[in-house]
């Protein structure tokens, strides 16, 4: 192939700017608003792609949904498991209180048992097997 050949072949091969921008410019807003866009062999070649693209975007939005109520949930029991501890920690430092000495003395008098005064020693209460 000598080198006008491959010139003039090459001439014929080119597209002008004003062409391609004719060929490509198939949307427009003209064409949105009356419709003619969607009848277009270019749209209707995409539609699977656009409805497997729809699907997608519905189940990322009942995903986002599901994720919104785990975590509210989630929420809601850090704050529980919180309170619980607040009350756990409360209720040791009552029975703490309670098992002191000097506030078992005062309830057993308060029922109206006398004990003497508690001594060092430590009795051991044997019960007999049967």
């Amino acid at each position: 192939m000598s080198l006008k050949q491959f010139n003039k072949s090459k001439k014929n091969d080119f597209i002008y700017i004003r062409e391609e921008i004719k060929e490509s410019s198939f949307i427009n807003f003209r064409g949105l608003l009356d419709g003619s866009l969607l009848s277009h062999d270019r749209v209707f070649k995409q539609l699977p792609f656009l409805f497997f693209i729809t699907v997608l975007l519905i189940f990322k939005m009942g995903l986002q949904y599901e994720n919104q109520k785990i975590y509210k949930e989630l929420v809601k029991t850090k704050k529980e498991v919180s309170e619980l501890r607040f009350k756990h920690i409360e209720y040791g430092i009552d029975l703490m209180k309670m098992n002191r000495l000097s506030e078992i003395e005062k309830r057993v008098k308060d029922v109206g048992l006398e004990i003497g005064p508690i001594s060092g020693e430590v009795i051991k209460i044997r019960v007999a097997k049967k």
